[in-house]
């Protein structure tokens, strides 16, 4: 047998850098199972960094829907960091601008949502949703103590 993808409950599907062939292991599942532990990671990862470079090449509504959840969700993280970290060094209006685009991004998350989505469309908006808010909310309590350094404490 021959594993080539990744599949989840949702119906993600991540192909596989690498097949693993569990009967060259011979028996040894272990041996297979550590293989495909690594390829699976490096999957993930391969998976993680196309999507982070398409984040700021595509609208984030439609950047959404075509990633798998995972990195959907880290990524996601990820440039909400950088921007408020850049924010914060720019000034305090520069906070309040991204809080205004953050609020933004969640009505349009909604927006979409409300529409008709596939199982894992609908499983990862969700879940974005909800980082979302508490990110405008983490937001809105650094612009409301007038963060100015990217390594206060509160940051």
């Amino acid at each position: 047998m021959d594993i080539t993808h990744m599949n989840s409950s949702e119906g993600e599907n991540v192909p596989l850098l690498e097949t693993i062939s569990t009967a060259k292991a011979r028996g040894a599942v272990e041996k297979w199972l550590l293989e495909l532990e690594g390829i699976m990671i490096r999957s993930i990862r391969e998976v993680i960094i196309k999507s982070k470079d398409e984040y700021t090449k595509t609208r984030r509504i439609d950047w959404v829907r075509n990633h798998t959840g995972q990195a959907v969700l880290a990524v996601s993280q990820l440039y909400w960091t950088e921007y408020v970290t850049q924010a914060i060094k720019t000034s305090p209006e520069a906070l309040n601008e991204y809080y205004e685009l953050n609020n933004r991004q969640i009505d349009d998350i909604v927006e979409l949502v409300r529409g008709k989505l596939n199982m894992q469309n609908r499983v990862t908006l969700g879940a974005l949703v909800v980082l979302d808010v508490h990110a405008r909310d983490v937001l809105k309590e650094l612009s409301e103590k007038g963060m100015s350094e990217a390594n206060d404490f509160q940051w």
